[in-house]
């Protein structure tokens, strides 16, 4: 930010779209690995594409230093941590529960 001097906004990101079903795989194998997925075939499957532009914040030298999947692990690793008094990662791991469940 200290090279950016237009007026706006700059997009943040790694300038590279992630199909729905690669993010849903890889939370899943994050939080609660033997769940199943099952996708309906029967409906859209979304926008052709799903990614901010970067290339503003790439030309002045930024770049991300966290893959998804590493931020993915991150930001459960963090939730875990912060569940709040008599909380607990439920046993199925895709929710919290309250401890006594």
């Amino acid at each position: 930010m200290e090279r950016y001097d237009q007026h706006g906004h700059l997009n943040v990101g790694a300038g590279a779209d992630v199909p729905i079903s690669e993010l849903a795989t890889l939370i899943r194998d994050t939080v609660y690995p033997e769940a199943t997925l099952r996708f309906d075939q029967s409906k859209p499957d979304g926008i052709p594409r799903k990614f901010l532009e970067a290339t503003a914040i790439r030309e002045l030298g930024w770049a991300p230093t966290t893959s998804l999947a590493q931020g993915v692990a991150q930001t459960y690793e963090w939730f875990v941590e912060h569940l709040p008094s008599g909380y607990a990662a439920s046993t199925r791991g895709s929710c919290w529960l309250p401890a006594s469940t």
